[in-house]
């Protein structure tokens, strides 16, 4: 009987204990800080990555005027594949990312001589390299608060 009695007393306190725990959570929200995903934080687009090769990379490398051009519409070519990959909304994969750079390979190997190339590789090395974290910094440097961000105290009823 004692037995049964405190079986049925510890019983009583775990249930007691978790129905307590649990009405002292349904209170709370949880605030998020909303995090923006294309406002900054997207890899340069096509544009951008065009205007670096030109500014960047031709300049630092020896070429006639023919392959100039020769070159900047391999680029041309490789960089609109890539966007619109993107934009299919088919995920890139390292296939097709393999496949794309080994075509663009082989035709700058059909076009320019082996020193241009390690030219051309040594030069696209200086390339920026979109680095998120960073562009995350910059722009919470730039907001004050983000947006709904404040923190309040949850409402309990």
């Amino acid at each position: 009987m004692k037995k049964l009695m405190l079986q049925t007393i510890c019983l009583c306190l775990i249930v007691l204990v978790l129905a307590n725990n649990a009405s002292a959570q349904t209170g709370r929200e949880r605030t998020k800080i909303p995090v923006p995903v294309q406002e900054g934080f997207a890899p340069p687009g096509k544009e951008q990555q065009l205007k670096n090769f030109h500014e960047k990379v031709l300049p630092r490398i020896q070429l006639s005027q023919s392959q100039k051009v020769k070159v900047a519409k391999i680029y041309d070519d490789f960089f609109t594949t890539i966007e619109g990959q993107k934009k299919s909304g088919n995920r890139i994969t390292k296939d097709l990312m393999d496949k794309t750079i080994a075509a663009k390979d082989a035709q700058l190997k059909a076009t320019l001589t082996a020193e241009q190339i390690k030219d051309l590789v040594r030069a696209e090395r200086s390339l920026p390299i979109a680095k998120p974290h960073e562009q995350m910094q910059e722009y919470f440097k730039k907001q004050s608060t983000p947006k709904n961000a404040q923190m309040r105290k949850p409402e309990r009823g």
